[in-house]
């Protein structure tokens, strides 16, 4: 039986969706109107006070936590990214002769 990719993809969308609607599937998407959005907020900056500098570092902090609470992995790692960034801008020089790049 060949089926063309919407098909597929409508048939993935249903099963999903029955999945979620008998309670099999349960996920939480990372928001800035979260608690837990604060809570991260507050994990970036003490860990970027501690001398963590690399996303992948920090990833490692949070995602367990994050994880027991069933957020979704794609959407959390998304919006950590961000969290990350703005933590990392809040600590940037704001002396234009300071040595400082995108890629610290």
């Amino acid at each position: 039986m060949r089926m063309t990719k919407r098909q597929l993809k409508k048939i993935i969308r249903e099963e999903y969706s029955r999945l979620q609607n008998k309670g099999l599937l349960k996920e939480n998407y990372l928001s800035e109107n979260d608690g837990e959005y604060e809570y991260v907020m507050g994990i970036a900056d003490k860990a970027y006070q501690d001398g963590v500098r690399r996303f992948g570092d920090f990833w490692k902090m949070v995602w367990p936590d994050l994880r027991a609470e069933k957020y979704d992995r794609r959407d959390a790692q998304d919006t950590c990214r961000k969290i990350w960034k703005f933590i990392k801008d809040d600590y940037r020089p704001r002396d234009k002769y300071d040595r400082w790049s995108a890629w610290d």
